[in-house]
């Protein structure tokens, strides 16, 4: 980089103080590369050169994971005759499940509906919100247990000049539980729990614009009514790659998810082998076990299994070699359980 010259005082053979500039000095002036690499085309279609991409990066979107999530919101703003420096667009990553993976998408702010309502020259101006009683909502248990205070609800009037009357239009009450943005917990995330009533503020506010002015808003939501994030396919900001839990945490919500995983779990079913034929021998040669059984002590006795799971009870032959065949399927595979 360049530096200044460096004034030096010295004292003269005289005594005088006499002052001297060192020579200048440069070096090579080194600037890192942005996050997202530059793509020229940006230039000739949205007027976006190196030093604005560089600031769209790493200071208005510093979030954004690629070059076309980038791309897409210059090409709304442009389409929409919106300044992308001002933010009035939102790049809200969501959790995709088809996808398996985090998908920038783009929202619009409550700074794009107040700008469309302005640039009708029929906005006149809104009445300060009114807000429900405040309420205790809870979540989890034990140490992750968490209380927000919040306004039950939330009503803003916006007015419009038609044929030279301003008339007001009053927006639907916007409830907090039903808007909230939460994470993959079902907890609130953090913008709602610092500023319950300024989020609530700016959905009711966006809920009476869209009554006011439909033909110009239609039923656009902003990246602060985060139902609306659900509603399209995902889960809001913050949301990590993981399976879906329940409500309750901590042992409890342990087992609810432990009794899910069991009751989701694939089952395979076996189909039933074919019967065994029966072994070919004449019926001098099949041992009549039942028969047996009655001339055997009780201490004699063993367990028996074959192939197809038949338990029985037969004497143990002298060599400890398989019995017989099984008095049940007549199979010849026979194991001893005992």
């Amino acid at each position: 980089m360049y530096r200044a010259p460096v004034t030096k005082r010295t004292t003269g053979g005289n005594g005088d103080r006499v002052a001297t500039a060192a020579p200048p000095t440069t070096e090579a002036l080194t600037i890192k590369p942005p996050r997202l690499p530059y793509v020229p085309e940006v230039k000739d279609r949205y007027g976006v050169d190196e030093e604005a991409w560089r600031a769209l990066v790493e200071a208005i979107f510093p979030t954004a994971q690629s070059v076309g999530s980038l791309v897409l919101v210059l090409a709304y703003c442009k389409s929409r005759n919106l300044d992308v420096f001002k933010k009035c667009v939102h790049i809200v990553p969501i959790w995709d499940k088809d996808k398996r993976c985090l998908v920038d998408t783009i929202w619009p702010g409550i700074g794009e509906l107040r700008t469309t309502a302005f640039r009708t020259r029929q906005y006149a101006g809104r009445d300060a919100t009114v807000f429900g009683e405040d309420i205790t909502s809870n979540w989890g248990s034990g140490r992750e247990a968490l209380s927000v205070m919040h306004p039950e609800w939330a009503q803003v009037t916006v007015y419009r000049m038609i044929d030279g009357q301003r008339v007001a239009f009053a927006g639907p009450p916007v409830f907090w539980l039903e808007t909230f943005a939460a994470t993959k917990d079902g907890f609130p995330n953090s913008m709602w729990i610092k500023r319950p009533r300024g989020q609530l503020d700016k959905c009711a506010e966006a809920a009476a614009l869209r009554a006011a002015f439909p033909e110009e808003l239609g039923d656009m939501p902003t990246s602060d009514e985060g139902p609306m994030i659900y509603q399209n396919g995902g889960e809001p900001m913050g949301a990590e790659p993981t399976k879906e839990v329940s409500g309750s945490l901590g042992i409890a919500g342990c087992k609810d998810r432990m009794r899910k995983a069991v009751q989701s779990a694939p089952v395979e079913v076996i189909p039933p082998e074919p019967a065994a034929e029966p072994p070919e021998v004449s019926g001098e040669e099949v041992p009549d076990l039942l028969s047996d059984l009655a001339k055997v002590e009780p201490d004699q006795m063993v367990l028996w299994q074959c192939e197809r799971s038949h338990t029985f009870a037969a004497p143990a032959p002298q060599d400890g070699t398989a019995l017989g065949i099984c008095p049940t399927c007549r199979s010849a595979r026979i194991r001893r359980l005992s």
